[in-house]
């Protein structure tokens, strides 16, 4: 009888320990410049902007706003969150897979990352994560600067992360002109 009580409990105890290995993102961290991390993955490639990056005028946060870096665990969090959450928060946008453009959720990993972070009016820690194309993984160099896309339907969109309270808000995909 406890032979059969083991053996009910070592599928559960297996797939418990396979989830725990799945949320572990592993990516390489290169040091581009004082101001430019890049980021790979097996998945995708990123760009992350420290505090000391000089951001164009144009950037749309407070002026006043204080940068911060992102840890690694920021950012493994943030892409495991992502990939769990993205269908649900992107299923009613209507530019999300209008016309010829993909659908976001089912091409995840088919995006180029740039990794913007800020503290808010609030005091929370934002991490602003926009997205770009890059289905064959070549069309951006890790030492991009910061960039913004107008148009372009779903192969340009943006999301913030609160890191504080763990919720994505803000999705905002690119429209057509």
């Amino acid at each position: 009888m406890k032979r059969y009580i083991n053996l009910l409990f070592l599928p559960l105890l297996l797939i418990g320990s396979c989830k725990v290995k799945q949320s572990q993102l592993k990516f390489r961290r290169i040091n581009i410049s004082d101001n430019i991390y890049g980021l790979e993955c097996d998945y995708f490639k990123g760009t992350i902007f420290t505090e000391k990056y000089p951001f164009p005028e144009y950037f749309n946060i407070n002026t006043n706003a204080n940068f911060w870096t992102p840890s690694d665990s920021d950012i493994s969090d943030i892409e495991n969150k992502l990939s769990q959450r993205i269908r649900k928060l992107s299923k009613n946008n209507p530019f999300n897979g209008f016309n010829d453009c993909p659908k976001i959720h089912r091409n995840i990993i088919n995006y180029y990352r740039q990794y913007v972070s800020f503290i808010s009016n609030n005091g929370d820690r934002i991490i602003q994560i926009s997205f770009f194309w890059d289905e064959n993984k070549t069309r951006y160099n890790l030492n991009e600067e910061y960039m913004e896309v107008l148009d372009g339907c779903s192969y340009y969109w943006r999301i913030n992360y609160n890191i504080d309270t763990g919720d994505f808000f803000g999705l905002s995909i690119n429209g057509i002109a």
